[in-house]
């Protein structure tokens, strides 16, 4: 029970992770089209 715990929180964690550099990402798109424009 402890393991799965364990590992469904590293899933979480990389998921929030990548969430974060997506946002990050599309946000720097965002900005740049406008400046471009």
């Amino acid at each position: 029970m402890l393991s799965y715990l364990q590992r469904l929180g590293a899933v979480s964690i990389s998921m929030f992770e990548r969430l974060g550099r997506g946002s990050l990402f599309f946000g720097n798109i965002v900005f740049s089209v406008p400046s471009v424009i």
